[in-house]
């Protein structure tokens, strides 16, 4: 497999004054880019970093994280980012069960202790006088690019090494789902120390198009895509839902400059997505996609306008198929478990043998969802298959109760998760956020809830403040299962089943 740098090395010879990286309304084109890794690179070899080293990424500087990216996969090493937000006893466990043998800071004080590390200072990367060696460059490295540090259970993240080929097979795959072209200026509303902007950054290069870095995920981020003139930006569920809570009540689309917003990495409620649409823009794509596996679908705005609950069809050189408990194919409609393959998956996950057999059959891969398909080949996603309920015999999906709940005016944020009972298994507990000035009645909740799921519907409410939410917009559990705890305890803030407050029926 080719080195994912010989993209960016190729288009400096090609396109060499096109713009390769916007920072702050500065344009670094690639020919001048590639310059600035090289000469990194070349440093880096001299502090001893060679082809197959593992190598942590402690940067707050977008610009000094992404050139030393590039330069460490341009040596054939292997880039962990150990961000600077995380508490340094837990970046140091990483660091350790990842096998970090050296750590680049742009301050001593970030590094970890007792591991070699080596400062960047932003001065070096256009001191011209600074000697290149082009054999430096491994042009088909066996280490992966990326070592990503995933989610996992039972306080155990996964470790996921996703290759150059893979990266590549990742980014032909996203540049047919959304068209993008190397006029496209790229923006992510998620700091590169998180795998969906680092890997957004390695796609755009490797397309000749250009990224824009140091967009804010606060108030001035529609104004900084705006002037840096983005026009595909990247958002978690958790920063759209903040760019909501922020621009002006009219009827503008905030964002109707930009030919593509495409929002992911949690369930994107259907409420959600008319509020994007409405107030955001019309050109909205919702994609399902893991760090594991890469693109797996992409739904476009038809469709996400037609299909309530649509992630999509499968994106090119992506097979899906649903499967049941005892590995059949489900019948039509039917909900089964996810499976798919791609070019763009990883092979295993790291020093994890439990997972890597019950996720990786014979090729394929299960990220542990749930879906059903429509009559036209669109999938619905119906959650995690570890997070299915069975309250009194009865299958409850929380996305499902979810996406129904999220349509009620009032509603701001919503979760769905299980309060366990020795009678009736699985107690559905829906967790109500509320928009800004706006209030419902737990018994309004119910019957909204009854008319739109019947036996499927949550049988307890908890009205919060907020939900819980990391910076990447999957559910906080934890939190989440703490808060709801207290509420359930204040019988002022909950009610169950129906009038009668019978939840076992």
């Amino acid at each position: 497999m080719s080195n994912l740098t010989f993209e960016l090395e190729r288009f400096a010879r090609v396109t060499p004054c096109a713009p390769a990286l916007v920072v702050d309304s500065r344009v670094l084109t690639y020919a001048a880019v590639d310059r600035i890794v090289w000469r990194v690179a070349a440093y880096l070899y001299g502090r001893g970093v060679r082809p197959g080293a593992v190598v942590g990424h402690t940067f707050t500087d977008q610009l000094l994280h992404a050139v030393c990216m590039l330069a460490v996969c341009r040596l054939g090493a292997t880039v962990v980012c150990l961000p600077s937000s995380d508490p340094p006893a837990f970046r140091a466990e990483m660091a350790r069960r990842t096998r970090v043998s050296v750590h680049l800071v742009e301050r001593a004080p970030a590094a970890v202790d007792r591991l070699p590390s080596i400062v960047i200072h932003r001065q070096r990367l256009f001191d011209e006088s600074v000697p290149v060696d082009l054999s430096v460059f491994v042009p088909e490295p066996d280490a992966p690019a990326l070592l990503i540090v995933g989610s996992g259970t039972m306080g155990r993240k996964k470790l996921l090494p996703v290759s150059h080929g893979a990266m590549q097979a990742r980014t032909r795959i996203f540049r047919q789902m959304i068209d993008m072209t190397a006029s496209d200026r790229v923006a992510c509303l998620s700091p590169l120390d998180y795998a969906m902007a680092n890997q957004r950054l390695f796609e755009t290069l490797m397309l000749g198009a250009a990224f824009v870095l140091n967009v804010p995920c606060d108030a001035d981020a529609i104004a900084t895509c705006r002037r840096e003139r983005v026009t595909v930006l990247h958002s978690s569920v958790f920063h759209v839902v903040g760019l909501l809570d922020r621009v002006p009540g009219d009827d503008r689309p905030w964002l109707d400059f930009l030919r593509v917003l495409r929002v992911g990495s949690a369930t994107v409620p259907d409420a959600l997505r008319q509020r994007i649409l409405s107030d955001l823009t019309p050109n909205l794509y919702i994609r399902l996609g893991t760090n594991d596996f890469g693109p797996a679908t992409i739904a476009r705005p038809d469709d996400i306008r037609s299909t309530p609950g649509t992630v999509g069809r499968p994106g090119p050189e992506v097979q899906l198929r649903l499967l049941r408990d005892n590995g059949e194919p489900v019948s039509p409609g039917e909900i089964g478990h996810i499976w798919l393959r791609s070019p763009g998956m990883i092979e295993a996950f790291v020093d994890d043998p439990e997972a890597n057999a019950k996720l990786f059959r014979a090729g394929w891969f299960s990220p542990g969802d749930m879906g059903r398909l429509t009559a036209d080949g669109q999938l619905i996603h119906c959650g995690r298959a570890d997070d299915m309920m069975i309250f009194n015999g009865i299958n409850v999906h929380p996305v499902e109760v979810e996406h129904a709940m999220s349509r009620h005016p009032a509603v701001r944020d919503v979760a769905c998760l299980p309060m366990k009972s020795q009678r009736a298994q699985d107690i559905p507990v829906c967790a109500i956020a509320f928009q800004a000035g706006q209030r419902a009645s737990v018994e309004e909740l119910m019957r909204f809830a009854h008319d739109r799921l019947g036996p499927q519907r949550p049988r307890l409410f908890a009205i919060l403040p907020v939900i819980p939410r990391t910076p990447t917009g999957k559910l906080d559990r934890d939190a989440l299962l703490r808060q709801v705890a207290q509420v359930l305890r204040r019988p002022s803030a909950i009610s169950a089943g129906r009038p009668g407050n019978d939840v076992h029926t």
